[in-house]
């Protein structure tokens, strides 16, 4: 488990809140057996959903040099929020993130948002591209993700590595 990387910093989304708790348990619990120190924590951070539905992410303390890994559920049946929603949230964090200073950004999503679109049909939108293009643009410098749907995804990236 050693790295050669610096301090890890879990940013958790709403939605992704009991994962990234769960996460960080699992991490204590594997650092513990190999009588190491934590170089990760979980970071203070809010999410603020207005009135009119547009949503914001405000990290809560320094950041600045650290490894940011980001955790949100997009599709959290729990959860009262949209897809669309938790995606709009996760690029705010990611944003959030980039501007703090963060040194690197890895956004940690079980699902990849539209990933069944990725085939062009006729006159219609890439959404999956799109998704990827987005995270890409608020300062994601790599995607870690479990059900891309499509290898082609992998391409859409002209940045992250997926």
């Amino acid at each position: 488990m050693k790295s050669n990387r610096g301090d890890i910093a879990i940013i958790a989304c709403n939605s992704g809140k009991k994962f990234a708790h769960n996460i960080v348990e699992y991490l204590k619990e594997r650092y513990e057996k190999e009588n190491l120190k934590p170089t990760f924590r979980l970071v203070d951070s809010t999410e603020t959903h207005f009135a009119n539905g547009e949503i914001k992410t405000t990290i809560n303390e320094p950041i600045r040099g650290v490894d940011a890994y980001i955790v949100q559920l997009l599709d959290n049946p729990l959860d009262q929020y949209s897809v669309n929603d938790n995606f709009f949230s996760l690029l705010t964090a990611i944003n959030a993130a980039y501007n703090s200073d963060a040194e690197t950004i890895t956004v940690v999503i079980p699902q990849f948002p539209n990933s069944r679109q990725e085939r062009r049909k006729g006159r219609e939108s890439l959404t999956a591209m799109l998704s990827s293009r987005f995270m890409e643009e608020a300062g994601a410098d790599r995607i870690l993700t479990i059900d891309i749907h499509a290898e082609a995804i992998v391409g859409f990236s002209k940045k992250a590595k997926l």
